[in-house]
């Protein structure tokens, strides 16, 4: 991990998806509404829209040894990784019981 940019990019953006999970069920703003949206696909779609983002690396690579371009900058490298990772991280969080934050519960306004 010393030398990958994109495992860095990994590790950071797992962390940012542990980091918001807990904040993100407790509040009522879009990004919450966004999380539980989330939650609401079924499984297969989940896993396909958080695998999405993994698919850059290999073009990357591919890219790279077909002469489509030099190597990129070591920050699309780990803005790439963090972006999997990211996904990844909540993908995984979605299906482990345990690693999803409870819901707190609504409270009622009274009308």
């Amino acid at each position: 991990m010393a030398v990958c940019a994109r495992c860095w990019g990994a590790t950071i953006g797992l962390w940012a998806a542990r980091l918001m999970l807990v904040p993100g069920m407790h509040s009522q703003s879009w990004w919450a509404d966004g999380l539980r949206g989330y939650r609401a696909l079924p499984l297969p779609n989940r896993l396909l829209l958080s695998a999405a983002p993994v698919v850059l690396w290999p073009i990357e690579i591919i890219g790279t040894y077909q002469g489509w371009w030099q190597l990129p900058p070591l920050w699309v490298l780990l803005l790439n990784g963090a972006q999997a990772g990211f996904f990844a991280g909540l993908f995984f969080a979605s299906v482990w019981p345990g690693f999803w934050p409870r819901s707190a519960p609504r409270l009622h306004t009274g009308v």
